[in-house]
C-alpha cells in the first residue's frame, strides 16, 4: 500500500514538472524540513497540456470542482503539498497545502465563510476554522492551509 502511494506520488511530480516556475519554488522553499512527502502540481500546466486541451480539462474545471470532483478551486495556478507521514502507521503527523493564486485571496470572506475570526498571527493575516484547518495569507496571492491546530506551531513555522 504505502509503496503503491509513494509511486503514485512519484509520477505526480514527474508528469506536472515540466515548466514549473518561480511559483513553485517561493513554494517550496516555505516546506518544514521534517517533510518526508511533497508533492508539486502546475495546475495550469495541467490544463494546457496535450491531454489537457484533448479533454479540455479547462472547460469542465468550474462545475467539477464545484461538484468535488477536483481538489483545487480555479483560481490555483501552482500547488505544493506536504506531509510528515509516520512509515508504521501510513498516516499523516500534519499536512500542508501552499498555492499560488491568480488574483489575490479575500481572507476576509474565508473568515465569514468559516464562521471564525480573521486574526493577525506573525504579522499574516490568519483563520482558524472549526473544521480543524488553520488558513494563513502568505502574500496577497500566496496561501497556506494546514491541520495544526497549535497556534505556536504555526507561529515558528511563519518566522
Amino acid at each position: 500500500m504505502a509503496r503503491r502511494v509513494l509511486c503514485g506520488l512519484i509520477s505526480l511530480v514527474l508528469l506536472v514538472s515540466p515548466g514549473l516556475s518561480f511559483a513553485s519554488d517561493e513554494l517550496l522553499a516555505r516546506v518544514p524540513a521534517a517533510a518526508n512527502a511533497v508533492a508539486v502540481v502546475n495546475v495550469e500546466g495541467l490544463f494546457n497540456s496535450k491531454l489537457g486541451v484533448k479533454q479540455s480539462w479547462g472547460r469542465r474545471y468550474y462545475t467539477d470542482y464545484a461538484n468535488g470532483l477536483v481538489a483545487f478551486p480555479p483560481t490555483v495556478q501552482t500547488a505544493v503539498l506536504a506531509a510528515k507521514i509516520d512509515a508504521d502507521t501510513i498516516s499523516a503527523e500534519w499536512e500542508l497545502g501552499l498555492v499560488r493564486l491568480k488574483q489575490p485571496f479575500a481572507m476576509k470572506k474565508l473568515a465569514e465563510k468559516e464562521v471564525a475570526a480573521l486574526e493577525k498571527l506573525e504579522g499574516h493575516s490568519f483563520v482558524a476554522s472549526e473544521r480543524r484547518t488553520c488558513f494563513v495569507e502568505l502574500r496577497p496571492q500566496t496561501l497556506a492551509v494546514t491541520n495544526h491546530q497549535n497556534r505556536q506551531d504555526v507561529a515558528r513555522w511563519l518566522r
